[in-house]
C-alpha cells in the first residue's frame, strides 16, 4: 500500500497492523486463515427493513503482510496458497436456498472460464 494513505490518517496503519496481528493469532490458534476480501457487492432492500443490506458476493483469499519495524510498509495480495475464490455462504440466509443454487451455478460458470474467455 502507498505510505501516503497512512499519512492522511495514522490510525489506519494501526488498525491494519492490528488486523494482521489478530489474523495471524487466529490462524495459529485454530489453523484457519480468515483473511478474505469481499467483492463485488450485492445491494438489496427488504420489505421490513428501512435500510438496504450490503453483502459481498465473492470472497477472495488475501495475504496481509505488515513489515515489523517499518512504518508504512504493508502489502495486501492475493493468497496463492488458498487460490479458491468462494461464494459468500451468508447469501443463503439472506436470499434463500433456491437463489443460492442459482448463484452457485453462476459462480461455478465464471470460475470455470479462462481469463481470455469473454463474459457474454
Amino acid at each position: 500500500m502507498d505510505a501516503a494513505v497512512f499519512e492522511e490518517d495514522p490510525a489506519r496503519e494501526v488498525r491494519l497492523r492490528r488486523l494482521a496481528t489478530q489474523a495471524n493469532l487466529f490462524r495459529r490458534d485454530t489453523g484457519i486463515n480468515g483473511l478474505y476480501l469481499g467483492f463485488p457487492f450485492l445491494l438489496f432492500r427488504q420489505a421490513v427493513a428501512r435500510t438496504p443490506r450490503i453483502a459481498p458476493i465473492l470472497l477472495w483469499p488475501i495475504r496481509l503482510d505488515a513489515a515489523t519495524g517499518a512504518r508504512g510498509r504493508i502489502t495486501v495480495s492475493f493468497d496463492r496458497e488458498r487460490e479458491e475464490v468462494r461464494l459468500n455462504p451468508a447469501l443463503e440466509g439472506m436470499l434463500g436456498p433456491e437463489a443460492m443454487v442459482r448463484w452457485l451455478d453462476g459462480a461455478d460458470d465464471i470460475r470455470g472460464r479462462s481469463a481470455s474467455d469473454p463474459l457474454m
